[in-house]
């Protein structure tokens, strides 16, 4: 009989532009392990200082609807560098806090089912339910 695979922890954390109470509250309510980017780091800072950061923290996910975050000049050397994920969420233009919350909880169940599946490093962009890797 084969043991099971352990469940990870996972955090999902927002990226400053996404991070406000709006988006949160209703995240965190549904049970979904979210943290805004200022909670684990200053604001500001720079897309490699923020993936430097979260390899500090395993377990730690960038969450952003920076639709051409891994097309930045260096960004993804600098994830696989340091073994980090990150999610792109598409969707969320022109939508504010809850409609936000709610784009993020549909896709929820797929981004939890990649990520336990899938080790970093890595890049996911998240079409309304399904998740599509990109690195």
């Amino acid at each position: 009989m084969r043991k099971a695979a352990q469940e990870r922890l996972i955090s999902l954390v927002l990226d400053e532009n996404i991070s406000g109470p709006s988006i949160l509250a209703p995240l965190l309510n549904s049970g979904v392990p979210v943290k805004a980017q200022t909670e684990v780091m200053a604001r500001g800072i720079p897309d490699d200082q923020v993936l430097e950061h979260l390899s500090k923290h395993p377990g730690h996910y960038l969450l952003t609807h920076d639709a051409d975050f891994h097309r930045h000049t260096g960004t993804v050397q600098v994830l696989k560098r340091h073994q980090v994920g990150a999610i792109v969420m598409t969707g969320l233009k022109n939508k504010k806090g809850l409609e936000m919350a709610e784009v993020i909880l549909r896709a929820w169940p797929a981004i939890y089912r990649f990520i336990q599946n899938h080790y970093p490093p890595f890049v996911i962009k998240v079409v309304q339910t399904r998740v599509v890797r990109v690195t």
